[in-house]
């Protein structure tokens, strides 16, 4: 207990070491995405997105959620990539991450 509650009290300095890196990661992140927007080109990204039926029935939860999943993005937009093929062992982690954002509402 001692040993989190240390822990716990230094993340805040730990976490501001690093801000520097991780606004030009979110940024990067930003700005590949926008790129993606732009593009004549479809590429398949994981991003988050409310999951469709597809996904609410292939994971297992009975409403819509936020979740990162696979999704094609052009200037078209943004659409849930349905054909990628996940492993039994994606499907399940993917389901497990689910199902606890599902309880959360």
């Amino acid at each position: 207990m001692q040993n989190a509650a240390e822990k716990t009290k230094n993340a805040a300095f730990e976490i501001r070491k690093t801000e520097p890196g991780t606004k030009y990661a979110v940024t990067k992140c930003a700005e590949s995405i926008m790129m993606h927007l732009l593009s004549d080109e479809v590429n398949t990204i994981p991003l988050s997105v409310r999951t469709n039926e597809f996904y609410n029935k292939l994971l297992g939860i009975d409403k819509s959620i936020y979740i990162s999943v696979p999704v094609d993005v052009s200037k078209n937009g943004i659409h849930i990539n349905e054909l990628i093929e996940l492993s039994d062992e994606e499907i399940k982690a993917l389901a497990l991450s689910a199902k606890a954002i599902a309880a959360q509402l």
